[in-house]
């Protein structure tokens, strides 16, 4: 656990939490507000490099928790493309809003991404500049604030969601219908 009002984590740092047997843990932290930027970038805010991040999503599963306090807001930004390919689970839980400007790409087989803006008072997640989330894996999934979603792969999963019209889907990558 990394827990602190400031959380900056330096671009060398390495966290792994794999252990022997494969199995994962994660590591949590707990800021108040927290800023995923690009590695190139001076950092002037609490937060870490996309890099760093999607580093730590090879080697474990990684819980990024805000609150607030005071004029904080509680808010998480996802401003660097995030990118893994192993079975690891992001979870963003903002105590207010959770904003992408730029891309997520998880392809472990059974990558997850949880996200749960948690005030409930018009809290949102959003994807803003074209930013989109990619889930390749076959068992991938995808929670909103407590709601799974069902991710679609392929055309014949498309179709399907007929059969079921009341669930909750989402696209996990682009999909060809030609």
């Amino acid at each position: 656990e990394t827990s602190a009002a400031q959380v900056s984590i330096a671009d060398t740092a390495f966290v792994t939490t794999k252990s022997a047997t494969g199995k994962s843990g994660t590591w949590l932290i707990d800021p108040l507000n927290f800023t995923i930027s690009p590695d190139s970038l001076p950092r002037t805010v609490a937060g870490m490099g996309a890099n760093t991040l999607s580093a730590a999503l090879e080697n474990g599963n990684v819980s990024i928790a805000t609150s607030a306090v005071g004029g904080e807001a509680g808010n998480i930004y996802v401003n660097g493309i995030l990118a893994w390919v192993a079975n690891s689970i992001l979870t963003l839980t903002a105590h207010n809003n959770i904003e992408f400007t730029k891309s997520v790409y998880a392809s472990g087989t059974n990558a997850v991404v949880v996200l749960n803006p948690l005030n409930g008072f018009g809290s949102t997640f959003a994807l803003k500049d074209g930013a989109v989330i990619t889930l390749t894996g076959a068992n991938a999934s995808f929670t909103v604030s407590g709601q799974a979603y069902t991710v679609i792969h392929d055309i014949n999963q498309l179709q399907a969601m007929q059969n079921n019209l009341s669930g909750h889907y989402v696209l996990g990558q682009n999909i060809d219908a030609g």
